[in-house]
């Protein structure tokens, strides 16, 4: 019976993957290794104007997205959890792992990866930009004085990474309407620093990890097939300390894993 309902799940929402032309309104995927199979929905006609999508995986108002995961060896669904607008998942060959990746810019707070345990403890989240401000030490500092109202709201709302060493910051800009503030933002925003080859459609898809067009046989629209190549960077005692993908020039990079440190600036972890 429980082979039974596995076999219906992955029957739906193979049938609700034909709909993917349809990738600003709803999308479904997913993926398996030889122990899981991890199926992803979500669709906007569910997401509603209280919704926090910059904590999907936490909001109880969250209607719009989820995962479950089903063990393949008697079709039980182990977990089911709250998601975002992900477009491709991957479980690592120890079934310890599950990395989801999103190409939608549906709204600038929402997560563009995250890693999770495969219990569903989220252990990272973060965004990507096609763009960000860039700062040295010396430029966030005075940066950090001269607009402190905007700066603590930048730091309330998790914008701020820097690199190990702290000789540069990366910032996720927020809406002003300050036209000094904006002018400077603008002179020091440059592309993303972690990828030279990343782009955005004009239907709002963020291409920043490579993916293919398949062209079904049957009449249906292309599809756009995630291909990134995941693989987790370790430390020796087993701790996760990056995410590295392949990008759309198919050259492998690297997206650390960081945490809020006591001024609530994002840093790697050591």
């Amino acid at each position: 019976m429980k082979r039974f309902v596995c076999f219906l799940i992955v029957i739906e929402f193979s049938f609700l993957m034909r709909g993917t032309p349809r990738l600003l309104y709803e999308y479904s995927f997913l993926y398996e290794n030889k122990k899981f199979i991890l199926v992803h929905h979500w669709s906007l006609k569910n997401a509603g104007n209280e919704v926090n999508y910059a904590d999907p995986f936490n909001d109880e108002k969250n209607q719009y997205a989820y995962f479950v995961l089903i063990e393949k060896s008697n079709g039980q669904v182990v977990m089911k959890k709250k998601s975002s607008f992900f477009t491709y998942g991957w479980i690592d060959e120890e079934s310890k792992y599950i990395v989801l990746l999103s190409n939608t810019d549906m709204n600038e707070k929402t997560p563009k990866v995250a890693l999770l345990s495969i219990d569903g403890n989220l252990i990272f989240e973060r965004n990507i930009s096609l763009s960000e401000v860039i700062l040295n030490d010396k430029e966030y500092y005075l940066f950090k004085e001269q607009y402190p109202k905007y700066f603590n709201k930048l730091i309330e709302e998790g914008c701020i990474s820097s690199n190990s060493d702290r000789k540069e910051y990366y910032i996720d800009a927020l809406y002003t309407e300050d036209p000094q503030l904006l002018k400077y933002l603008e002179t020091k925003t440059r592309g993303n620093h972690l990828f030279n080859c990343i782009s955005v459609t004009t239907n709002k898809l963020l291409i920043w990890y490579s993916q293919k067009l398949t062209f079904e046989k049957n009449g249906h629209m292309p599809i756009v097939v995630g291909r990134p190549n995941v693989m987790l960077n370790k430390k020796n005692s087993g701790e996760i300390v990056g995410i590295s993908i392949t990008d759309p020039c198919e050259k492998r990079i690297t997206i650390l894993i960081t945490r809020k440190d006591v001024d609530g600036v994002y840093v790697p972890i050591r």
